[in-house]
C-alpha cells in the first residue's frame, strides 16, 4: 500500500498557459505488462500566450518523447463529457492520457491510496505539442461502469469507503475536490476505488473556502446554484449523491431529465433522492448517513470523517 504523505500542501499558482476555459483533450489507453499511464494536455485558445516546454514547468518528470501513439489512432477510440480518449505507448508499455488544465499543482502533491497517482507530463502527444498530464491506467474503468459486473453489497460499500477515505485525506490536507460523481471515481485493480479528475479542485484559502465551482448538475450542492462559495461541506453533499448512485444503482433524480429543472426541484423544493422501491439491501443502515450528509445548509452537514466513524458504526459486522 502507497504511504501517505501527510506534508502540507502549496496552493498552486495561476498556470502561464493556456486559459481556465480551454479546450481539453484526453487520453487513456489499456495496461500491458507493467504499470499503464494516463496523460493530460491542455490546449490554449487562439491567441493566448505560448504553451511552455515541458522542462520549464519545475517539479513535474518530462516524458517528452518517450510516449507514441497507437498505429492509426488519429482519431479517439472514445469521447467524454470534457476529453477524448485515445491510444499510445510508453517503452512498450500500454499508456493513457489525459488533458487537463489547471490541476498539475494540485494533483501532483496528493499521495493515498484512494487518489489516483500522478506519474508525469509530455508536450509531444497531444494537440499542437500542448502538455499532456501521466497517471495510471484503470482497465476496470469507471464506478458505475465497474458496478455493472459487480452489483454485490459488499461491492458498493468497499467503494463508497474508499472514496470517503480519499476524500478525508483531500478534506485534512484543506483540499476541495469540486466534482465528486461516479463517473471521477476510477476502480484500480481488485475493486480498489481511485478519486480523478482534479481540474476543479482547490487548495482551500484560510477562511476555509475558495473560488466558485460548479460541477455535474445532479451532485452538485444547493449552496453553488446561489453562487456561494465552494468548501468542505459541498464536497460532503456530492458524496452523498454519489453514494446514493453506488449504492442503489439508481442516478440521483433519474426521473428528471433537464438540468435546469434539477436545480429548480433542489433550490426551490428542496428536494433530494427518494428511497428506491424496492429498497436495496441494508439500506436502512446507510439511509440516514445520505441525510446527514445532504442537508441544505453547509453547516448543518456531517464532515467527511464523522461519515466514516458512521459507516464503520453502522456496518462493523462487514469490518
Amino acid at each position: 500500500m502507497n504511504a501517505i504523505d501527510r506534508s502540507p500542501l502549496t496552493p498552486p499558482p495561476e498556470p502561464g498557459f493556456g486559459s481556465s476555459d480551454a479546450s481539453d483533450l484526453q487520453f487513456h489507453v489499456p495496461g500491458h505488462h507493467s504499470p499503464d499511464y494516463s496523460t493530460s494536455n491542455s490546449s490554449p485558445k487562439s491567441g493566448s500566450s505560448l504553451v511552455p516546454n515541458c522542462s520549464e514547468m519545475p517539479g513535474y518528470r518530462d516524458l517528452t518523447g518517450r510516449i507514441r501513439r497507437e498505429t492509426g489512432s488519429m482519431f479517439p477510440s472514445h469521447a467524454g463529457g470534457f476529453a477524448d480518449i485515445y491510444i499510445g505507448y510508453l517503452e512498450d508499455d500500454e499508456i493513457n492520457t489525459k488533458s487537463l488544465v489547471r490541476e498539475t499543482t494540485v494533483w501532483q502533491q496528493l499521495n493515498h491510496p484512494n487518489i489516483l497517482p500522478f506519474l508525469g507530463l509530455v508536450s509531444d502527444f497531444g494537440r499542437s505539442g500542448c502538455p499532456s498530464l501521466i497517471s495510471p491506467y484503470c482497465e476496470n474503468g469507471t464506478a458505475p461502469e465497474y458496478l455493472r459486473s459487480h452489483t454485490d453489497q459488499d461491492t458498493r460499500l468497499s467503494l463508497i469507503r474508499g472514496v470517503a477515505n480519499g476524500l478525508d485525506y483531500l478534506h485534512e490536507n484543506k483540499v476541495v475536490h469540486g466534482d465528486l460523481k461516479p463517473s471521477n471515481i476510477l476502480i484500480h485493480d481488485a475493486g480498489h476505488p481511485l478519486l480523478c479528475d482534479f481540474g476543479q479542485s482547490k487548495i482551500l484559502s484560510s477562511r476555509g473556502f475558495t473560488t466558485k465551482q460548479t460541477g455535474a448538475t445532479r451532485y452538485q450542492a444547493p449552496e453553488l446554484f446561489l453562487g456561494e462559495t465552494l468548501g468542505k461541506p459541498a464536497d460532503v453533499y456530492s458524496f452523498s449523491m454519489t453514494s446514493y448512485e453506488i449504492w442503489t444503482g439508481k442516478t440521483p433524480f433519474s426521473e428528471i431529465l433537464n438540468d435546469v429543472v434539477i436545480a429548480l426541484s433542489i433550490i426551490q423544493r428542496d428536494a433530494r433522492p427518494q428511497m428506491p422501491e424496492p429498497p436495496p439491501p441494508q439500506v436502512d443502515r446507510i439511509w440516514p448517513i445520505f441525510e446527514a450528509c445532504w442537508k441544505k445548509t453547509p453547516e448543518d452537514r456531517i464532515s467527511i470523517g464523522a461519515v466514516l466513524e458512521r459507516l464503520d458504526s453502522a456496518f462493523d459486522s462487514y469490518r
